[in-house]
């Protein structure tokens, strides 16, 4: 298996993204799948603007995007008018955007990992504001900012199709991700935009190093004791 630096000369040999200004949401510490993808957008010569939860997550965020020149932006989307700001701050910043990669997801502990019928109102409401909705509002703020289209990236996981223990009402919230995907696709799609999603169990590192052995325990699990799509 490749290393990371060489990995990163095969897709640099490849691709550029030299010129083009990206938006990236959710870095959480050195784990986070935001933070691969706005160090791999760096690295590829794309300009970066991306975003952490608050100053608790900043002093972990900040020591790996300031070497890059990445403008770190806090941004909670459940504070009113949070998205707004931001994606105004990038296009100031930016000039335009080419780009935008969503990739927060949250849920109340509680109704994560306990029974989907016990799942509290409130608690689904807020997962859905924060790991859905906000994905369909920085789309509608972007979009004006992306005058010769681009691409908008979000993130889904296995559980949105198949049951997996402890994921909870996390699995209708991505499934729901999933639909607002589809549709909007199919509206925007002839605008010269493209919608992504990435799904996390397609890829081959993770499917070898942390979703195989999983996949045993959810099958047993699952109603159908299977894994598998179809």
């Amino acid at each position: 298996m490749p290393t990371d630096d060489q990995a990163l000369n095969q897709v640099a040999s490849l691709y550029s993204l030299r010129g083009k200004k990206g938006l990236v949401l959710g870095i959480a510490n050195q784990q986070s799948i935001a933070w691969g993808c706005a160090q791999l957008a760096r690295q590829l010569g794309a300009d970066v603007v991306a975003t952490c939860l608050n100053d608790k997550a900043r002093k972990y965020v900040e020591p790996l995007t300031e070497p890059l020149g990445i403008d770190l932006i806090n941004c909670n989307v459940e504070d009113e008018g949070a998205l707004s700001a931001l994606v105004n701050h990038a296009a100031e910043r930016l000039g335009h955007i080419d780009f935008v990669i969503h990739s927060i997801a949250w849920a109340p502990l509680e109704d994560l990992h306990g029974r989907v019928i016990d799942s509290s109102s409130v608690g689904f409401a807020r997962a859905m504001e924060v790991s859905c909705h906000s994905f369909a509002t920085l789309a509608k703020l972007a979009a004006p900012h992306m005058k010769a289209g681009g691409s908008m990236i979000t993130m889904t996981y296995l559980g949105a199709d198949e049951a997996v223990p402890h994921y909870g009402l996390m699995g209708s919230v991505k499934a729901a991700l999933y639909r607002w995907y589809v549709m909007w696709h199919w509206s925007w799609g002839r605008k010269r935009f493209a919608c992504t999603q990435f799904h996390l169990a397609q890829s081959p590192p993770a499917r070898h190093r942390v979703l195989n052995p999983l996949m045993p325990s959810c099958s047993m699990r699952s109603p159908r004791h299977r894994y598998g799509g179809s």
